[in-house]
């Protein structure tokens, strides 16, 4: 053992000298070579190839592997403790002794050992899914890559507010360049940009909107590529960049941290980073068990095929939580068999609370380490903003279900159980706050009801959550705000606390900057949209701000004019009033002075 240990010393003596320059190249290239594989499975998948250019693709891959696995053990040889090393990467040194093995196997012996493998334990398309294996493993890689690099952001003078503007302009573009390939819809043929652009916005600003119908229009392929959209534009790409190079070890910057205290509304920066990863574990746990329950409630009886059937319920479940109101069913929730399915709205009406709530309130209540700390010390209950946000949600879909289903109740419900009559209008009142799915015809729905969905998108979800809107807590500051000013209240007080004045001037600022933008939208939709009624284009505008996605039927028939609107609206919406504003005004340096106070008349 003496003798290996000196061997290794003396290499690594050797090697140190050139180990830091090896290991740079190989960084660059590593992620330009995952990016082009990327690429040319993206054109395989998303085009119809000839031979010769499938041959060209998987040269490609091959390629790639034998690089991976050159740059593996290049870093074994390279690194002072490779054992450990090794250990340390199990399931990267797994996957990569598959690849050598079947690489050995195919180019010296001509024996595919997977395939035999899988006619040994009768396993069917044991390729396939090796194959999707590898190509999950290049993504992976590319993710990875992606994260590191991201670490530039600390070296670009741009405030944290474009940064993340930028991040969602640049992933509705990728998400438009890959819905204009011909595969990712049923006609084969590269559909129009204006629906492309349209669809990659609204998904990526987790809106709903549509102009082609989701379940009808586009593919398997398709459908995949929104719902990647939906949940990248849920969690903001960033943050996953962000969490990648938290899971490699790396540390994040101050920048990164800076946005992600602002997207994530985390108390400081130090813990932006132990949220971030606690929002990844409660999401991706809360939509696995939201597609296994939806499976096996529904799916598991209603789809031919166990993929596609789990596909759907997953796909509803990200949307869901995600408060996205995409839907893989053609006709969206009203489908046959989907619209009379009321414990399956129920569920997916439970997804969207639990999304609308926010991601640091799902830590307060659902956290266990938090719960047996209170018990300990009962005195350190909810958050003020986890209860702000319960009654607000409480109160708003209660309310809003009671008016709906009284409203309704001789109109659009006249025909329904009372049990049916109150699930819907509970899914309306949930949906109508921010999700955007419907089970009813909204077209249909009398004047005071639009009314009623209006103010309920208006407000919208909780801070820090997926949904849009003013937010509920925005809501209660400025409504207890504007009681306090009515009683002559020296201060702002919610549970026995005292809210600083200018939290209060900050929700006024998001109410009118919400206000304005949509009365502006309003009055353009007015003008090039002329044949649709007032309401029907409130309707609409609001709906595009609050990233709701319900609407009464006019979405396609929109003049170009109008989709563009509508689009611009999804965008701001979804970054944040506030988050715009800050992007746009340079930062003002603060005044030690203070000009003589006077009066005007108000009101």
């Amino acid at each position: 053992m003496t003798l290996l240990n000196k061997i290794r010393e003396w290499i690594n003596i050797r090697l140190y000298p050139s180990k830091r320059g090896v290991l740079y190249f190989l960084r660059r290239a590593s992620f330009v070579i995952a990016l082009v594989t990327l690429c040319a499975l993206v054109i395989n998948y998303g085009y119809k190839l000839s031979a010769q250019e499938k041959t060209l693709v998987f040269k490609i891959v091959q390629f790639s592997l034998i690089f991976y696995l050159t740059k593996y053990i290049i870093k074994i040889i390279y690194d002072f403790h490779p054992i450990q090393f090794i250990k340390e990467t199990k399931i990267e040194a797994l996957l990569m002794l598959l690849i050598l093995i079947n690489l050995i196997s195919l180019y010296f012996f001509d024996f595919n050992v997977l395939k035999e493998t899988g006619n040994l334990l009768n396993i069917d398309n044991v390729d396939a899914f090796f194959n999707a294996g590898i190509q999950i493993y290049f993504l992976v890689v590319f993710l990875i890559e992606f994260g590191k690099a991201s670490s530039i952001l600390d070296t670009i003078k741009i405030n944290p507010s474009l940064l993340f503007i930028y991040s969602f302009l640049i992933l509705f573009t990728i998400g438009t360049a890959l819905l204009l390939m011909p595969e990712m819809n049923v006609t084969g043929k590269s559909p129009e940009f204006l629906d492309a652009l349209f669809t990659s916005i609204s998904a990526s600003c987790v809106t709903g909107l549509t102009v082609v119908d989701t379940g009808s229009f586009w593919s398997f392929k398709g459908q995949l590529v929104i719902l990647i959209l939906i949940q990248l534009g849920g969690l903001n790409i960033i943050s996953f960049a962000t969490l990648l190079v938290l899971f490699t070890r790396n540390n994040i910057g101050l920048r990164q941290q800076s946005i992600m205290q602002n997207n994530l509304l985390a108390d400081s920066l130090s813990s932006s980073s132990g949220l971030l990863k606690r929002i990844f574990t409660y999401t991706f746990t809360i939509e696995l068990i939201g597609s296994v329950v939806l499976f096996s409630t529904f799916y598991y009886q209603e789809s031919k095929s166990f993929i596609r059937g789990y596909f759907d319920a997953l796909f509803h479940s990200i949307s869901a939580f995600n408060n996205a109101g995409f839907s893989t069913h053609e006709n969206g929730l009203m489908a046959e068999g989907v619209s009379t399915a009321y414990w399956y709205h129920i569920i997916i009406g439970i997804l969207i609370i639990i999304g609308s709530l926010g991601f640091s309130n799902i830590y307060d209540i659902l956290s266990i380490k938090k719960r047996r700390l209170d018990e300990n010390k009962p005195w350190l209950s909810l958050k003020i903003d986890t209860r702000i946000s319960l009654y607000a949600s409480a109160i708003l879909i209660l309310s809003g279900m009671v008016v709906f289903f009284m409203v309704e109740r001789n109109g659009i419900l006249a025909d329904d159980s009372l049990f049916v009559g109150l699930v819907k209008s509970f899914f309306q009142s949930v949906t109508a706050r921010t999700a955007g799915f419907n089970t009813v015809d909204i077209g249909l729905l009398a004047a005071p009801t639009l009314i009623l969905l209006i103010f309920l998108m208006f407000i919208g979800a909780s801070p820090g959550s997926t949904g849009g809107g003013i937010k509920t807590n925005t809501f209660v500051l400025i409504f207890i705000g504007t009681y306090t000013i009515i009683k002559g209240r020296a201060n702002i007080e919610i549970f026995k606390r005292t809210i600083p004045y200018d939290l209060v001037m900050k929700a006024y600022s998001i109410m009118l900057f919400a206000i304005t933008t949509i009365s502006i939208g309003i009055f353009l939709l007015s003008v090039f949209e002329p044949e649709f009624s007032l309401l029907q284009l409130s309707f609409e505008q609001v709906s595009a701000f609050a990233t709701v996605g319900l609407s009464t039927g006019i979405t396609a028939e929109l003049s170009v004019p109008g989709k563009i609107i509508i689009m611009v609206t999804m965008f701001v919406g979804r970054i944040g009033p506030l988050t715009l504003a800050y992007s746009l005004l340079r930062e003002s340096k603060s005044k030690s002075y203070k000009y003589p106070e006077t009066r005007i008349m108000v009101g």
